[in-house]
């Protein structure tokens, strides 16, 4: 959608234990960070959007990138173009190259380290023409040497689309987010540019979240 993306009454489980009527709005070319402790909400609003929890159905037409991206049996190679068309099989092939785990392509998907898998998936995620990315931790399992270049790929690739995603690290946010959301318990705690949040946290609570990244 042009306009970008608005997401209204976001709620899960039905109880509202994890999220509680959250609304969410995002530009059609933003980059919006969600940023939070442990069990905050990210990952599941990251799946309530992709469609991916449970009783929930996409939201949006979207390309996802779960925490811990599933290798299948076979090749790196087979897992990396899966469900792309040949177009966008091209693109992965080089996102790969570009994201340095070209060259174990050839290599059985279950040989190969949690940093390749996330590259691999990561690659094949931007690869889609989707409107809307979803990332979860996309750096996360990926060596120190290998981020910047990472968040660079992801910048890129993303440019003229729109990108949610999820973080614990404040130096990728200040990298690649437009605007920052600070999640706590399920509820945006704090919306906003990565400078205004940092420079002003608002809160006691948004101040320590910061703190931890």
């Amino acid at each position: 959608m042009s306009d970008g993306f608005h997401f209204r009454s976001i709620t899960f489980p039905p109880d509202g234990s994890v999220l509680s009527g959250l609304d969410l709005v995002i530009g059609s070319t933003e980059s919006v960070a969600l940023f939070g402790p442990n069990g905050a909400g990210k990952s599941s609003l990251l799946r309530i959007v992709a469609g991916t929890a449970p009783g929930s159905h996409p939201l949006a037409e979207v390309a996802y990138l779960p925490q811990k991206p599933y290798m299948f049996r076979g090749t790196v190679q087979s897992n990396l173009v899966l469900g792309l068309s040949p177009d966008n099989s091209d693109i992965a092939r080089r996102l790969a190259g570009e994201l340095s785990v070209d060259h174990i392509l050839g290599r059985s998907a279950n040989e190969i380290s949690v940093g390749e898998a996330q590259r691999i998936g990561l690659a094949r995620t931007l690869a889609s023409s989707a409107p809307l990315v979803l990332l979860d931790e996309p750096i996360a399992p990926i060596n120190t040497a290998s981020r910047r270049t990472t968040v660079d790929v992801i910048r890129q690739r993303t440019e003229n689309r729109a990108l949610l995603w999820a973080t614990h690290s404040l130096d990728a946010v200040t990298g690649l987010a437009d605007r920052l959301l600070v999640i706590d318990e399920g509820v945006i705690i704090r919306d906003g540019t990565v400078a205004e949040v940092v420079g002003n946290p608002g809160s006691g609570r948004v101040e320590e979240i910061i703190g931890e990244g």
